[in-house]
């Protein structure tokens, strides 16, 4: 009969708990990455779907700014993500304002439809990518002022 030895039990939830904590770093990771890259398109879309039919310069630029921002935020994420709560959060708060732009800045009733449909599409991926991020982080149970 071979000896076989079972480890503790601590061993075992240590173990448990590692894979858990690497899943909830994979989903805060991708959720990041997929941040930075809805950012990199916000930049981009006033120029590839031609919002000068906002006929203000509110709409054309709102893309761009919120998008350099959200970028820099995501990458903030990616490189400290056990620091980076009040991040998140801000996110969760770019993705609300890319909801809410269109009409705030009053080009949402009509004007530029593909710039509406685009800023609430984007805004509310954005919003759950970081409820996400937030929940992730939430359950490896890392606070942003918590020493490593």
């Amino acid at each position: 009969m071979p000896d076989t030895e079972v480890p503790p039990a601590a061993d075992v939830a240590r173990k448990t708990d590692g894979t858990r904590d690497a899943r909830h770093r994979s989903v805060m990771r991708a959720a990041d990455l997929a941040t930075l890259a809805a950012a990199v398109w916000l930049i981009c879309a006033p120029y590839v779907l031609n919002y000068t039919g906002t006929g203000r310069l509110d709409g054309f630029w709102s893309d761009p700014v919120t998008g350099a921002v959200l970028g820099l935020a995501a990458l903030v994420r990616l490189a400290d993500p056990d620091r980076a709560v009040l991040v998140r959060w801000a996110s969760l708060l770019l993705g609300g304002w890319l909801v809410a732009a269109p009409f705030l800045l009053g080009y949402g009733a009509g004007s530029a439809p593909r710039a509406t449909a685009n800023e609430i599409a984007v805004g509310a991926v954005v919003a759950i990518l970081a409820g996400v991020s937030l929940r992730a982080a939430a359950c490896r149970g890392r606070r942003a002022d918590r020493p490593r």
